[in-house]
């Protein structure tokens, strides 16, 4: 399980990277995280593709990609932490959000419940009828 949430945070941190040199080239001037991270998967296929063309994808492949990384990420640090932090802000918010919506459907299902035999949910259960 570590190892996994591991995983997808070298894959994160590795896309956002990227991502945002492939955004600095181009002048594109992004602000979106979700484009970000598209642009870095975009550029992580094109690096691996012509890697795997001369060489294998080993250990030396994520070494280099983490050299590359690492200079992406000290050349433009200011932007790149703000992108993590509209990140983590976009997660406090969304978890936020899912917490008060459980908290308001616990409220609706001890509130008023609606009975099987009304109108009301036999309009929303309806199936279908088969013109047979």
């Amino acid at each position: 399980m570590l190892l996994i949430l591991l995983s997808w945070i070298y894959i994160l941190f590795s896309t956002i990277n990227l991502g945002f040199g492939l955004d600095k080239m181009i002048s594109l001037k992004n602000k979106n995280f979700v484009v970000t991270s598209i642009l870095g998967l975009f550029i992580a296929t094109i690096f691996g593709s012509i890697w795997a063309i001369f060489g294998r994808i080993n250990i030396e492949f994520h070494l280099v990609l983490l050299l590359i990384n690492g200079f992406l990420f000290f050349k433009f640090k200011k932007p790149i932490l703000e992108v993590y932090y509209y990140l983590s802000l976009r997660l406090a918010q969304s978890r936020h959000r899912d917490c008060a919506g459980l908290a308001a459907d616990s409220a609706s299902l001890s509130g008023r419940r609606r009975r099987r035999g009304s109108a009301a949910w036999q309009r929303r259960w309806r199936q279908p009828r088969l013109g047979l």
